[in-house]
């Protein structure tokens, strides 16, 4: 039986979705190899979206195996597919597919912010051509030095933190980076 469920909040059951939470983390953890301090990444932002609501985690399980991932990012600045994976196992049956699809339901948009290492987009460039995605930029070492992402269907909006000290409070302005046309 296939079942697709969507982790939208951290709710009172804080060990079913720590049960979740490692699932998903050792599912992805080979993306530390292509993208550097995904970890951190992972649980600062990604498990933190969680708690602010900008963050949703889409898990397709098939025969009680965890076969597929899409993580999404939905805020007034970005609609995004942060990460899409299907297992090995699992692949060529549809879940990729299933997962889009589910994805631009949740992010009202089927043309989602999403980006692929140019080491993984032979794997995903036909079911990318079959929702008609654009090739829209491609930054080298943005993630990890030698390589390049492909941005598919928007502009990649990178961001610069700046921290200053006033007194012995520390405050942070995150600042939106758009490129002019």
């Amino acid at each position: 039986m296939d079942t697709l469920l969507i982790i939208s909040s951290i709710n009172k059951n804080t060990i079913q979705l720590d049960f979740y939470i490692n699932a998903i983390f050792y599912f992805l953890k080979s993306l530390e190899n292509e993208y550097v301090n995904f970890t951190h990444w992972f649980f600062n932002k990604a498990i933190t979206g969680l708690h602010t609501g900008e963050r949703k985690f889409l898990l397709y399980i098939k025969d009680q195996y965890l076969a597929g991932i899409a993580i999404l990012k939905n805020n007034m600045d970005e609609k995004k597919i942060c990460t899409l994976r299907v297992s090995p196992k699992f692949q060529r049956h549809g879940i990729g597919t299933k997962l889009l699809e589910k994805s631009f339901e949740i992010l009202q948009t089927e043309k989602p912010l999403i980006t692929v290492s140019n080491l993984r987009y032979a794997q995903f460039k036909k079911l990318f051509k079959k929702f008609n995605f654009k090739i829209t930029g491609i930054k080298k070492n943005y993630y990890k030095h030698n390589t390049s992402e492909i941005i598919f269907n928007n502009e990649l909006k990178t961001s610069m933190k700046i921290h200053c000290l006033f007194g012995s409070k520390m405050c942070k302005y995150d600042i939106k980076k758009y490129p002019f046309h």
